[in-house]
């Protein structure tokens, strides 16, 4: 099942957290975002990425807006710097 990349950021220097806690494996710090919908999944996934962007971990949440700010909040985020790469059918 392919997923589609809405929203993709690269974290600035000053928002990358070096002791920044996940669950499981710690494989590197979070460097790259990715706010992701699977089809037939009503939520939204928040995927970080390290610096060679190997994927680190994942949150669920209900709504793209509850993706967002939970980025927003931990990394500082400003809501214009998403890249949209959402494309429509």
């Amino acid at each position: 099942m392919d997923s589609q990349v809405l929203l993709y950021i690269q974290l600035k220097p000053h928002q990358i957290i070096k002791d920044y806690f996940m669950r499981g494996e710690n494989n590197g710090v979070p460097v790259y975002l990715e706010i992701v919908q699977y089809p037939n999944d009503s939520g939204f996934y928040l995927f970080y990425f390290n610096e060679q962007k190997e994927f680190l971990t994942d949150t669920y949440h209900d709504s793209l807006e509850d993706a967002m700010a939970f980025a927003e909040s931990d990394f500082d985020i400003n809501r214009n710097d998403w890249q949209n790469l959402y494309k429509s059918e």
